[in-house]
């Protein structure tokens, strides 16, 4: 019977949210890559992949394998902004953290050094900004392989 309560108490809190905080959904995520100079670049044929997650795992987000036939060099190279397609409703509270899974599909031997900077958009007109080299962020320079395909980018808002 108790569990009973509480699920009816969590099914009418996120059913009836009334908080102007709690109504903001988030509306666009966006991605841009850095590639410092004297690194190594991207090959023109590896398509990579990002997804946004909440803390708790759900896909938030998704960018499936674009870039494939671009060429980021290494010379202080900033690449086009790329959007993340939107895979689920999630509000602004539910993303106080998270993170973003990177990952690349190279054709032979690529590596390459990046910082990313992503951006994310609410329905309130607000958007945060999380780069890379910023401070407050717990990544810099990152490296990519065809030996280490994958890699994770933590965030607090």
């Amino acid at each position: 019977m108790r569990n009973l309560f509480f699920l009816a108490v969590f099914i009418l809190v996120n059913v009836f949210r009334t908080d102007a905080q709690e109504n903001v959904v988030v509306t666009d995520v966006k991605v841009t890559f850095f590639v410092p100079a004297r690194t190594d670049d991207k090959d023109v044929n590896t398509q990579i992949s990002a997804t946004l997650y909440t803390g708790m795992g759900k896909r938030v987000a998704m960018l499936d394998k674009c870039c494939g036939n671009i060429h980021f060099p290494d010379d202080n190279y900033t690449s086009s902004t790329y959007q993340l397609d939107m895979r689920a409703t999630i509000f602004k509270s539910d993303i106080q953290s998270g993170y973003f899974d990177l990952h690349i599909d190279p054709v032979g031997n690529d590596s390459w050094f990046f910082v990313p900077t992503f951006q994310i958009f609410f329905s309130d007109g607000t958007k945060v900004i999380i780069k890379g080299e910023d401070s407050t962020a717990p990544y810099t320079k990152r490296e990519v392989s065809q030996q280490a395909p994958d890699t994770s980018f933590p965030f607090h808002l």
